[in-house]
């Protein structure tokens, strides 16, 4: 799909090593079938470190125009609102919002110590 490979390079000489299963990949050194989640070789401490790198960078997909989500004008001045509430936050120094319930929790939790700490032990 055209969507998914513009502008994006291609790993051609990049081979996957996962053939012999799930959750198993194969040493290109000594060809011992490893657990997938290994970065070294147990046998000839092949390092595949490299390949797991390669494997985290994600790169961001640049959809064409005749893909991309149609926004109507509603929804498209809903968006500025939230962004320019979000920037007045961020300025006065309101953002990110308190969590009402995680406060209320600790006040809680508190509370609860000091009744402990009142209270004998039976």
């Amino acid at each position: 799909m055209s969507a998914w490979l513009e502008n994006r390079p291609r790993n051609e000489e990049l081979k996957l090593e996962c053939w012999p299963g799930k959750g198993r990949k194969s040493c290109p050194n000594c060809k011992a079938i490893i657990r997938s989640n290994s970065i070294l070789c147990k046998k000839c401490k092949h390092s595949f470190e490299e390949v797991e790198v390669i494997k985290k960078v994600q790169v961001s997909i640049v959809w064409p125009q005749e893909l991309r989500r149609a926004r109507n004008e509603s929804s498209r001045r809903a968006a500025e609102v939230r962004r320019k509430n979000r920037e007045r936050a961020i300025a006065t120094g309101e953002w990110p919002k308190p969590n009402e319930k995680k406060i209320k929790n600790q006040q809680n939790v508190e509370e609860e110590k000091k009744r402990k700490k009142i209270m004998p032990r039976q």
